[in-house]
């Protein structure tokens, strides 16, 4: 039984589950294949394999980045080295090969298209050898090496067939024909990583030396192409290895063992559309707010947009220095949730709870529905509940008429009176002038669904962190944080709770929980983690947390925080605060924030005692009367004086 001669398409049972090669016209012609003679091995390896002798090896290291694990294999082979090293402890794909070949190896990746950057030799972490536990490789490998040896693939294939006959198993068919493709098998030997693992075999694997004494007991195994290519697959997905990554040390644990996570270890340089959502969980005062600083901190030169939705002004006071971009919601950035294709969900969540308070469901959810059809913003949609209200007599309408607008008019405030383009870059959103539970709840709201929209367009990438998560707890922004990560945004979430957090996002890839005792938290915990280490939880020292990736084992580690310590909230007077200085309701403010918004100029100079007579009668035109309103333009000069200078977007629009 031979393979398919060369340049004839292979039958369907050679790809069997997408995993054998199936470029084999391409790889034939680019390796030199001329055919291949009895046993299966291709002349053109004659030479290569005659390299198979005692020599004194030396190395060098590569960080690669390429695009599938078959070509990496390819990339191997063509270069000609005897011993390899493939690892990756979690800063992305390492390869070592001898160093009289390491030209071959770098010129055959980026002939496949891949990166490749010459390392110094790294610093293996504390290395475990690891023995193959099923064959053929039906899975990859999640984190961890292969110390591989190239041999002649023809007594592997004779062994095979004289022990399956000319009919091998379908399942292991694919494998073989790899093997006789190639005409080479891997010996393997594979390894993981751990803190208590042995430092001086990681060493000798860096120098690419194979060591006698403990090889005896290191389970070896023989790989077929097809298996190094299906078990490396993974290693190859988290991109190549950087010396100083991006997130460099996230999280440590004893001994002196670093493991870092997010951008180094599992999200590659910050790859959009891959996933990245994280969870921080844990009571007031136990780190979070400082670890979530020291990981925007990192990032501030990562190119990849980055918000932060800060409902304290406490990250703003840090990251501005590092060259984050403020903008205060409803001074200088402004967004419009009617302008929004989902504006009813983002309005009717926004005021759910107050609705279960009530029992009001069907009926008023229809006239909010009506509202919005003829409306432009939240003042619109006032404005058309009141006008029902006015027209009916029916005492069913007038009291849900009345039900809503009391739930709207907290609605009604300057950051939900605009519109504005998404920010790009490095940029905190500060949200304490919106004083409003409702309001804020509806910005942030408002901000996920717009970014949601442009993502799917393929026009926003990048992370969205949202502090004090579980204040903004509905099925809206359940739906729209999940939906996000399919468009290559990712949440990281901070709260204290987890039974305010939605399900979907508490379903994350990254899980971080502090100490707390909340019986919430613990129960969730133990859903995920041992008992053991549920159990250290609210006894945890600031600054410790369990760490956890979906798919490994949970850890207790000691992050690392910001070292910024001092603290000076980026606090602006609230809406509330203005209003009640000059004696009015927040609702009558912001009602007239939107109503003299097109003259604001006009109130500026009437302040400071400048304005034309042009100035007057624009202020007349929107009913201005001294008598009645005697503070209102100082109210509104206050507001406007930090908007005229360039607010992000058109802010508020006429009714």
């Amino acid at each position: 039984m031979a393979p398919p001669e060369e340049g004839v398409e292979a039958s369907p049972r050679w790809g069997d589950e997408g995993h054998a090669p199936t470029r084999r016209r391409e790889v034939g012609a680019w390796l030199g294949r001329e055919g291949v003679g009895e046993g299966w091995v291709a002349s053109p390896y004659t030479n290569f394999l005659s390299m198979f002798s005692t020599v004194s090896v030396t190395h060098m290291w590569f960080g690669v980045s390429i695009a599938r694990s078959e070509e990496l294999f390819d990339s191997l082979v063509k270069s000609g080295t005897k011993k390899f090293v493939v690892a990756n402890f979690g800063r992305g794909l390492l390869v070592g090969v001898e160093d009289s070949v390491a030209q071959q190896f770098r010129n055959a990746v980026i002939h496949l298209g891949g990166r490749v950057t010459p390392i110094q030799s790294p610093s293996l972490p504390p290395v475990v050898p690891q023995p193959l536990h099923a064959y053929p490789v039906k899975s990859p490998m999640d984190l961890g090496g292969i110390y591989g040896v190239f041999k002649p693939s023809m007594s592997y294939v004779r062994k095979e067939y004289a022990f399956w006959g000319l009919h091998l198993p379908r399942d292991l068919e694919s494998y073989v024909f790899s093997a006789v493709q190639y005409g080479l098998i891997v010996k393997s030997y594979m390894f993981t990583f751990d803190a208590k693992g042995d430092a001086k075999l990681a060493g000798e694997i860096v120098k690419l030396k194979f060591p006698l004494l403990k090889g005896l007991l290191w389970p070896k195994a023989r790989l077929t192409p097809l298996d190094f290519q299906i078990l490396t697959q993974r290693l190859v997905e988290l991109g190549a290895y950087v010396e100083k990554p991006r997130l460099v040390e996230l999280v440590e644990r004893g001994s002196g063992f670093t493991i870092p996570v997010a951008d180094g270890l599992y999200i590659g340089a910050l790859t959009p559309g891959q996933d990245m959502n994280m969870l921080i969980i844990g009571a007031p005062g136990t780190g979070k707010s400082l670890f979530l600083d020291y990981l925007l901190e990192t990032l501030a030169n990562a190119q990849t947009n980055i918000v932060v939705l800060d409902p304290t002004g406490e990250h703003a006071a840090r990251l501005e220095a590092l060259g984050y971009r403020v903008l205060d919601a409803g001074r200088n950035y402004f967004l419009n949730p009617v302008a929004t294709p989902n504006a009813f969900d983002v309005i009717y969540n926004s005021i759910s709870e107050l609705w279960r308070e009530d029992g009001l469901k069907a009926f008023p959810s229809e006239i909010l529905a009506n509202a919005l059809e003829k409306s432009r913003t939240l003042v619109d949609v006032l404005q058309n509940v009141e006008a029902t209200m006015k027209s009916s007599t029916r005492e069913d309408v007038l009291n849900s008429c009345g039900a809503l607008l009391r739930r709207l008019r907290p609605l009604i405030h300057p950051a939900l009176l605009g519109e504005a383009s998404l920010p790009t870059g490095h940029v905190v959103i500060d949200l304490t002038f919106i004083d409003s539970d409702l309001a804020r709840k509806a910005f942030v709201l408002t901000f996920l669904y717009t970014i949601y929209y442009e993502a799917r367009q393929g026009k926003w990438r990048g992370i969205i962190v949202i502090d004090e998560v579980d204040h903004y707890g509905s099925e809206a922004l359940d739906w729209v944080t999940d939906e996000l990560r399919k468009y290559g945004v990712s949440v990281w979430a901070i709260g204290h709770s987890i039974s305010r957090i939605p399900p979907r996002l508490q379903d994350t890839r990254y899980t971080l929980m502090f100490a707390t005792k909340d019986p919430d938290n613990l129960k969730y915990a133990s859903a995920l983690f041992p008992r053991e280490i549920v159990a250290t939880i609210p006894y945890l020292s600031t600054a410790q947390a369990v760490y956890h990736e979906r798919g490994r084992q949970p850890v207790i580690v000691t992050v690392k925080l910001s070292q910024r310590k001092e603290f000076k909230p980026h606090r602006l007077p609230t809406l509330k605060d203005i209003a009640t200085k000059h004696k009015l309701t927040e609702f009558e403010l912001a009602m007239a924030f939107a109503k003299y918004w097109d003259a604001r100029d006009s109130v500026l100079r009437f302040v400071n005692k400048t304005a034309t007579q042009e100035d007057y009668k624009k202020l007349r035109e929107r009913g201005y009367d001294p008598k009645k309103q005697p503070t209102l333009l100082y109210a509104l000069a206050e507001l406007y004086g930090d908007t005229v200078g360039g607010p992000q977007g058109s802010g508020p629009q006429q009714a």
